[in-house]
């Protein structure tokens, strides 16, 4: 059966299929899940420690991505707005960008325009 594209996490990240069962999706990664992210069959799951985790088929394979974060952070949301463009921002405050869905992140620094 094909899967439901719903995710959700609650530390642990679990998977619905069309049945209404729900099984345990990264299980073995050891990761603490905060924030869930999608774009049609593109989800990404991200955490503590800068957890970061894509797949580009609803959850039925997994692949690891990393944040040049420096310092220990959470990823506390993460939003994508296609498969390729998305942002994300971590408990130090720090945001990131992608436009390559999630392979390369870049920092988002905040401008300031000054004034006259």
């Amino acid at each position: 059966r094909p899967p439901r594209s719903t995710l959700f996490s609650y530390t642990t990240l679990f998977r619905s299929f069309v049945n209404g069962a729900w099984h345990p999706a990264l299980a073995d990664s050891g990761a603490i899940f905060l924030t869930v992210g999608n774009f049609k069959n593109d989800v990404w799951a991200a955490g503590k420690n800068l957890a970061l985790y894509h797949s580009s088929d609803n959850g039925k394979h997994w692949e690891r991505q990393t944040v040049p974060a420096a310092g220990p952070a959470d990823i506390v949301h993460i939003a994508f707005t296609s498969a390729l463009n998305g942002t994300l921002k971590t408990s130090s405050g720090s945001g990131f960008s992608t436009q390559d869905g999630g392979r390369t992140w870049m920092g988002i620094h905040e401008r300031v325009t000054p004034t006259p």
